[in-house]
């Protein structure tokens, strides 16, 4: 498994609308709407992704096969500087779920962030019902807050918060 920068593989923007496609993405991912999910909108979401880099906002990688198949995405933001935190975000293609390699591509840019951006925590939601995406977070290192611990403003009603620190 790798993680890289989209727009590196042949295939990226057609893999990308087809995630923004996906039924279990759109519910646990900020998609555009059904009108701008074509790959030409694709394309440009990854060409402005360079810039929403460039000004701190976001970084979303790749994930792809040794083949180099894009089998998901992993990504940071919004950051909040002042505390040195982010919220993660991620996805797995469905061929390719249930194989650790969501886990898998959450360790590797939370270690990568902690060591090289001088984060200090962290955070993930995901809905109560979200099991998968919950099992991702356990196995990548993070844990619950429990409800009186949570960071403002709170999250979406009914969300579970997630956190994950430097080892």
């Amino acid at each position: 498994m790798v993680l890289s920068r989209w727009g590196e593989g042949p295939d990226d923007a057609a893999a990308l609308a087809a995630a923004w496609a996906d039924e279990l993405v759109q519910q646990g991912c900020a998609v555009p709407p059904a009108d701008k999910r074509r790959v030409d909108d694709a394309q440009r979401w990854i060409v402005g992704h360079q810039e929403r880099m460039d000004a701190g906002l976001a970084l979303d990688l790749v994930v792809r096969s040794a083949a180099g198949e894009v089998t998901g995405e992993v990504g940071l933001g919004p950051f909040d500087w002042n505390r040195r935190a982010a919220l993660l975000g991620f996805w797995t293609a469905p061929t390719w779920r249930g194989q650790g390699r969501a886990a898998q591509g959450c360790r590797l840019l939370c270690d990568w962030a902690f060591a090289e951006l001088g984060l200090v925590a962290i955070l993930a939601e995901t809905t109560e019902s979200n099991r998968g995406s919950q099992r991702v977070l356990e196995q990548a290192g993070f844990t619950q807050l429990p409800p009186q611990t949570r960071p403002q403003p709170e999250p979406q009603s009914g969300n579970q918060v997630w956190a994950r620190k430097p080892h």
